[in-house]
């Protein structure tokens, strides 16, 4: 007999989410029983698909770094009148992150040549055993804060407004994506805190 799993919702109605959409297996399957795709199984199918917008988004922020030069993402910044510390935060970030990402290959390898190794299951073994990659790693960040600070400070940040590189305007097409976005966001709030549109 097939388990009632419409328990799982309090949103939906139980009679809905239980409606069989796609039969997968008979009843009376030996090791799997009847197996079926119903409307519950959907929306706990787009709720998983949810989680995989912060790898869409990670992905997205890592190409626009690789696609868009430095200056133009400041400039950018500059436009859409942010303050002066996001800027620096921005532009450190942006700097700091793929210089220490290449540091950490660097110093693995390097450990990984003399016979350093983690392969063990005991996570506090593992954790002991990743001091040689944090002493130098942490020894690295604490240096390069430290450049990076003196940098910011003989270029004159924060002594007045940063100039942008080169202006940009928006396309009709750039307006109308932008308010779209928009209207899709503020409609989206608007279902889930009024109609519980996306809760189970």
């Amino acid at each position: 007999m097939r388990p009632d799993r419409s328990a799982y919702f309090e949103v939906y109605p139980a009679d809905w989410v239980s409606v069989e959409v796609l039969r997968l297996t008979p009843a009376g399957l030996p090791i799997f029983g009847e197996t079926g795709v119903t409307y519950g199984v959907v929306l706990y199918l787009f709720l998983f698909a949810s989680c995989l917008t912060v790898v869409t988004v990670i992905l997205a922020v890592a190409g626009l770094v690789h696609t868009t030069s430095l200056s133009d993402i400041v400039s950018i910044l500059v436009a859409m009148r942010m303050p002066f510390p996001v800027v620096f935060v921005a532009t450190v970030a942006l700097r700091f992150i793929p210089e220490l990402t290449g540091q950490i290959k660097i110093i693995r390898t390097a450990q990984s040549l003399r016979g350093w190794n983690v392969e063990t299951r005991n996570p506090f073994k593992r954790v002991a055993m990743l001091r040689p990659l944090f002493v130098p790693v942490v020894r690295h960040v604490i240096k390069s804060v430290d450049v990076m600070t003196m940098s910011s400070k003989n270029r004159g940040f924060g002594l007045g407004r940063v100039a942008p590189v080169r202006s940009f305007a928006f396309s009709p097409i750039d307006c109308a994506v932008s308010v779209g976005s928009m209207c899709l966001l503020i409609a989206g709030l608007y279902g889930l805190f009024a109609f519980n549109i996306g809760m189970l």
